[in-house]
């Protein structure tokens, strides 16, 4: 079995190569390895099947570098579906969606594909190389647990595979298996809970949130929050409104935060801080930072995070940091939500430019 560990043009060309002669490869997505070939190909599903002990009708997922791929490959989304997409691709999650590509027909079930966008970097850079995509699955036999354990497949599988295509450098030390969910219209339904729950999916395709950050979640993000939440009411647009920060969770706001919000009809008392996760930054379907500095920790935290993460004036076009008024007078704090509710504003505007478009 041939291993390849590096990605190069040179890389590419040789593994395309394999995978159009029909050969199978083990590769790693990040969460856990997995057994693919050329989703093109209809005799490597079934040496698939054979291999795992399945039947041919147990359809594949199919991977690919983006959600871009997908009109390519006769699947029309909607706009909330692309909504969806967007907050959790790439990441752990399958999507089963209507695809009428006669060359994927082998793997459909009912006239759909499942498709994943992979968590590791290099694998969708080497799948944006190879402009193909790979039908992909885990490494066990039918009924069994996923085998996580590199040494152990290549001593005991080794003949399933012809090449290896591992980056090891992105493998998590914790592998979950993708949460897998059918999308037919405007229904969403959860077929497996993998590592991402049903119930926070299911409240994604309702509600996708809008998360505000800033640094102790005391005083600019809770102050946006509340106005937030409430000029997206007015605006009838059909999101969530929450806020976090980096430091621990459980305070107050800021009493002259708090006064400001009181001055402006909104009710702050009850707000705690929140500590952003990853947990929370995979629920955001955006996340709007006060500064640059936050963005970056946040791509820094989770990159596959990148492209739902804007400063909040980056997201208005209006550019530069919101300052903290942490330990400043309240007049200090009535200019921090004057600045925020202008941004919020121009804000409120391109998302119900967004969801009216949809």
């Amino acid at each position: 079995m041939k291993t390849y560990a590096t990605l190069s043009d040179e890389m590419v060309r040789q593994t395309r190569t394999h995978l159009l002669n029909g050969e199978t490869c083990l590769h790693h997505t990040g969460n856990m390895p997995g057994l693919g070939g050329c989703a093109f190909d209809p005799e490597v599903q079934q040496c698939i099947a054979r291999l795992k002990g399945r039947g041919t009708d147990k359809g594949g997922i199919v991977l690919v570098p983006s959600a871009d791929c997908l009109s390519d490959l006769g699947v029309t989304i909607s706009p909330r579906v692309a909504r969806l997409l967007g907050q959790y691709w790439p990441g752990n999650l399958s999507v089963i969606l209507p695809c009428n590509d006669s060359d994927l027909a082998h793997l459909a079930v009912k006239g759909a594909v499942a498709f994943r966008a992979p968590t590791a970097v290099a694998l969708r850079d080497w799948l944006a190389g190879l402009e193909t995509p790979i039908t992909s699955t885990s490494v066990n036999h039918n009924g069994e647990p996923p085998l996580l354990d590199l040494e152990h497949i290549g001593d005991d599988m080794a003949d399933w595979f012809d090449i290896a295509v591992l980056f090891e450098r992105e493998y998590l030390e914790a592998p979950e298996p993708s949460t897998l969910v059918r999308l037919t219209g405007n229904h969403l339904e959860a077929l497996r809970e993998g590592s991402i729950p049903a119930d926070e999916l299911e409240r994604s395709w309702e509600a996708p949130l809008v998360l505000f950050v800033c640094t102790g979640n005391i005083c600019r993000s809770p102050m946006a929050e509340f106005y937030a939440r409430r000029h997206f009411q007015s605006l009838d647009l059909p999101v969530r409104v929450a806020s976090a920060g980096f430091l621990i969770a459980g305070l107050s706001a800021s009493a002259p935060g708090l006064q400001v919000l009181g001055e402006h009809g909104l009710d702050g008392g009850s707000h705690k801080s929140t500590q952003l996760s990853p947990a929370l930054i995979r629920s955001a379907w955006r996340i709007y930072t006060m500064e640059q500095a936050h963005l970056d920790e946040i791509v820094r935290l989770n990159p596959n995070a990148e492209g739902k993460v804007f400063t909040l004036g980056e997201a208005g076009g209006l550019p530069g940091d919101v300052a903290d008024p942490y330990m400043q007078p309240v007049g200090q704090y009535r200019e921090t939500y004057a600045i925020l509710k202008e941004r919020i504003d121009a804000l409120g505007h391109i998302l119900e430019v967004e969801f009216n478009n949809a």
